[in-house]
């Protein structure tokens, strides 16, 4: 697992030595994610703050596939 913590030209290179989970688009602050825009302070500083899309292009560019999730019954099924 490689988060947002990490500085972006660390977690391109990373990469290549086989990360299988990258955070993006990561919000530190207790209900970031909400709908609700409270203020409030953040727990850690983000180093990467690009955008879900923007990560996801670089993956791209590298020659690998985003995968958004691999833990649904879907991409188990036999025959698929």
């Amino acid at each position: 697992n490689l988060s947002t913590r990490e500085p972006q030209e660390l977690r391109d290179k990373m990469v290549a030595l086989g990360v299988t989970h990258m955070s993006a688009g990561s919000k530190t602050n207790p209900g970031g994610n909400s709908q609700i825009e409270e203020p409030s302070e953040t727990q850690f500083d983000i180093e990467d703050s690009r955008k879900v899309t923007e990560v996801a292009k670089m993956l791209l560019t590298k020659g690998y596939d985003p995968v958004w999730k691999d833990w649904d019954r879907q991409y188990h099924k036999e025959g698929v």
